[in-house]
């Protein structure tokens, strides 16, 4: 039989490099996600700023403001789900007993 000593002894604990990639990939998705809200925030401007050079008559193709327009809708539609499943997510694992 083996002792408590040699099965002790053949347990690791994580290394710092496994510490590191959990520390990156929670980073990963820090960044993914403020990437992701500054492009939602970029495509909101520019539909304002191309409506507003269209009220101008700085811009005459009106499909071009509305393409511009589409896509500040869905960027903003898809934060607000974003949003609502992390809301979602944090109060289902509020709700877990310990």
């Amino acid at each position: 039989m083996s002792s408590i000593s040699e099965i002790m002894g053949q347990q690791t604990l994580p290394t710092t490099q496994e510490t590191l990639s959990t520390n990156s990939s929670q980073d990963s998705f820090k960044s993914t996600l403020n990437n992701f809200l500054k492009e939602a925030n970029n495509n909101i401007l520019e539909a304002g700023e191309m409506a507003r050079k269209f009220a101008n008559g700085e811009v005459s193709e009106i499909h071009d403001v509305m393409i511009a327009s589409q896509k500040a809708s869905v960027s903003l539609e898809m934060v607000v789900e974003i949003r609502n499943k992390l809301v979602e997510a944090y109060r289902e694992f509020m709700r877990i007993q310990v």
